[in-house]
C-alpha cells in the first residue's frame, strides 16, 4: 500500500488507498518507490480504520512519484434519484466519479466506490483478489 502517509495514520479524512500486488514475509522486504502500480485490487477511498484494525500498515513518508500513479482514477457512486419530483420511489442510477467528485467517463477495467469505505471492505476485496473470486 503506498501514498504520502503522516506518521500515524490519519483521523478525520479519507485517503485513495493502493494495495500493490506482492506477498513477502516481513516488511522489511517490501521495496521502496518509486514502483509501477500494479494493483492488487483499484483504488479506493478508506479513512483511519484500515490502520486502526491492523489491515494496512505504514511503511514510511514520501511523496509519491507521477509514476506510482494509475493514469486516471475512476470510482463508482450508486445512488438513489428520483426523475421527477412526483415520482414515488427512487431508481437507482450508477455515476463515475474521480478522486474530486467530477463525473468522468468509466474505465474498462475494476474501479473503486466513491464513499468513504470500511476496514471490512478492503479485506473483503483483498481476499477476493488473492482467491481468484473477483
Amino acid at each position: 500500500m503506498s501514498g504520502a502517509y503522516p506518521k500515524e495514520p490519519p483521523v478525520g479524512i479519507e485517503l485513495v488507498l493502493y494495495v500493490y500486488r506482492g506477498l513477502h514475509d516481513s516488511i522489511e522486504e517490501v521495496p521502496l518507490p518509486p514502483r509501477k502500480p500494479d494493483l492488487l485490487v483499484p483504488p479506493d477511498f478508506y479513512n483511519q480504520t484500515v490502520w486502526t484494525q491492523g489491515i494496512a500498515y505504514i511503511l514510511g513518508n514520501w511523496p509519491m512519484q507521477p509514476e506510482e500513479y494509475v493514469p486516471r482514477h475512476v470510482f463508482r457512486d450508486h445512488r438513489n434519484v428520483k426523475m421527477h419530483s412526483h415520482d414515488p420511489v427512487p431508481i437507482r442510477v450508477c455515476l463515475y466519479r474521480d478522486e474530486h467528485y467530477k463525473i468522468v467517463e468509466p474505465l474498462d477495467e475494476p474501479m473503486g466506490m466513491y464513499g468513504l469505505g470500511a476496514a471490512s471492505r478492503l479485506s473483503h476485496h483483498v481476499q477476493q483478489a488473492l482467491t481468484g473470486n473477483v
